[in-house]
Order: C-alpha cells, then sequence, then structure tokens
C-alpha cells in the first residue's frame, strides 16, 4: 500500500463528517494529488455507487471504500484518520477511524484485488491496528502506514 501513498494523499480530519463528506475529500485528495484521476465525478460515482452494494468496512474501526473505474489511469489511495469517527455500517458495528479509499483502472482487477486483500490482511494484527489507530499526527499516520 505505502508504494502508492504520498503525503498529499494523507490526512487527518478533526471536525465531524459524514460517510459521504469523508468519501468526497478522499476523492478530491486523490484527484488534485495524483495523476491517476482523469475525471474524479465520476470516479466518486462509481464509489457511492460500491457503497450502495454494501459496506466496504472491515470493522475494527476500519472502513476500505473502493471501486474500478474507467476514468483512472492507475491504481491510487488516499487515507484520513478521523479523529471523530463515523457510522460507516460496518459488520461489527464499530464506528469508522480510518478510512482507507482505493481506486483503480476498470482493468485491472489483479493488482486491485491483491491490494485490497493485503490491506484487509494487515488490519487483522492488532497491534499494528491499533498503533495506526492512535496516531493523532499526519506525520504518526505516515509512520504507523509504513508496515503495509
Amino acid at each position: 500500500m505505502i508504494n502508492y501513498l504520498t503525503s498529499k494523499l494523507l490526512t487527518v480530519v478533526d471536525g465531524k463528517k459524514s460517510k459521504e463528506e469523508v468519501i468526497g475529500l478522499l476523492a478530491d485528495m486523490a484527484s488534485e494529488n495524483s495523476d491517476a484521476v482523469e475525471n474524479k465525478e465520476l470516479f466518486l460515482e462509481r464509489l457511492f455507487q460500491r457503497e450502495e452494494v454494501g459496506t466496504t468496512g472491515i470493522g475494527m474501526g476500519i472502513v476500505v471504500p473502493h471501486a474500478r473505474c474507467e476514468s483512472l489511469n492507475k491504481i491510487v489511495i488516499a487515507v484520513a484518520l478521523l479523529k471523530n469517527p463515523i457510522e460507516f455500517n460496518t459488520p461489527d458495528g464499530v464506528d469508522a477511524k480510518l478510512v482507507i479509499l482505493v481506486g483503480a483502472p476498470k482493468n485491472n482487477n489483479k493488482e486491485y484485488l491483491d491490494l485490497l486483500a493485503k490491506i484487509a490482511r494487515k488490519f487483522r494484527y492488532k497491534e499494528y491496528r491499533e498503533n495506526i489507530l492512535e496516531a493523532s499526527s499526519k506525520e504518526e499516520l505516515i509512520e504507523a502506514l509504513s508496515g503495509i
């Protein structure tokens, strides 16, 4: 995951936001700070369509909204650590504190699915998960994420 990230694609969100606002914020970051997104509105539409299908929460305070989209030319990841967790309809009912947005080109199934699986596996480790969720600044978040 760290191969896809830059500090411009990471943020710590202080105020109370809705699920839609956080996804929109991350899509904006991906569009403005990477060359992966050719049409932000279409990407955002695909993300919201995916959310309607079912939760993208993996539980334990972590959600991974994701979508493949024809307006992306490569994989992009944007991350938000939320100071005020939000309800994301996760299987375990725990509010989301970490949101990892993943987008991939429509034809990039293998790398996209491998990345989603790797993210889900990594967060099974309590120590790793807690280290990230306890970050209080962008710098601490970058340091904590370096293990993915």
